[in-house]
């Protein structure tokens, strides 16, 4: 029985680049330490303001990838990303308009639309993460933006607790 020519010429390319990877020299302790501090450094989300662990400290203000939390969703993991590598260009007193239209979100203030509201509550997050502050209207549209996922998706624990802590956050 013939083999299929691609077979044949398959494993020609496997010999061939098989030979190409210098396996005379191991990785160093040193190289493979340096890689694993990049990746940690690399890992998780930004530093939190110091006003904001002290009071937004249930464990779903760190969780990476749960729908419903501030950072989990895609857009809210973005937010809190893309300004936690650009926290230097961020105002101090930043409202959550402002951060909306800087990353180009500008009209995520359709109340009432979840995409919208998933937008806002990231962003309203990520201004209290960022900069342990938040403008009383940034506020009162994450507020309204928590309360639109839940009139949408019913009760949603994370959400309520998102809720209590804002309301509760001293002006």
């Amino acid at each position: 029985m013939q083999k299929p020519r691609w077979v044949v010429v398959m494993l020609c390319e496997l010999l061939l680049l098989g030979g190409c990877v210098d396996t005379s020299r191991p990785p160093s302790y040193e190289s493979v330490g340096q890689a694993e501090e990049d990746m940690a450094q690399s890992d998780g989300l930004p530093e939190a303001h110091p006003a904001f662990k002290v009071h937004f400290t249930h464990a779903l203000y760190e969780d990476e990838g749960a729908e419903f939390t501030p950072f989990g969703s895609d857009e809210g993991w973005d937010l809190v990303m893309e300004w936690g590598e650009r926290r230097d260009e961020l105002d101090p007193e930043v409202t959550v308009s402002q951060l909306l239209e800087l990353s180009d979100f500008a009209g995520a203030e359709n109340e009432g639309d979840v995409d919208a509201a998933t937008i806002t509550v990231g962003a309203g997050f990520t201004v209290l993460r960022l900069t342990g502050q938040i403008d009383e209207a940034g506020r009162r549209h994450t507020l309204r933006a928590l309360q639109t996922l839940e009139d949408f998706y019913g009760p949603i624990e994370e959400v309520g607790v998102q809720r209590r802590d804002l309301e509760s956050w001293p002006d």
